[in-house]
């Protein structure tokens, strides 16, 4: 679902809401589809997943509650939880966009 068109995340995210509160699929997986479908819209992502690539750089995604976020990174237990550490994970993706400008997904 990560990879298909906007139109189709967008519709499967409730499905895999309801699926996750049954315990029938993966909160790191909704995790990733909430802020990636968020991301999207233009509307602040709930769990760091989403950045961006500025001049070889990632650079984070607005985040709804910034304050909260490498909480809520445990909690799920995504890693690296710290999230410069994750930015870190993700600058080799976005060397190649040295003084280029921004993508939307590293």
């Amino acid at each position: 679902v990560q990879h298909q068109p906007a139109e189709f995340q967008q519709r499967v995210l409730p499905d895999m809401q309801r699926a996750v509160e049954a315990g029938e699929a993966s909160k790191i997986d909704y995790a990733y589809l909430y802020d990636r479908v968020m991301f999207q819209q233009g509307k602040p992502q709930h769990w760091g997943t989403q950045a961006s690539c500025t001049n070889g750089k990632a650079v984070l995604a607005p985040v709804d509650d910034p304050a909260g976020l490498e909480q809520r990174r445990r909690d799920l237990q995504l890693m690296p939880v710290a999230i410069d550490e994750y930015l870190k994970v993700l600058d080799p993706f976005c060397s190649k966009f040295v003084n280029a400008p921004p993508k939307s997904q590293p």
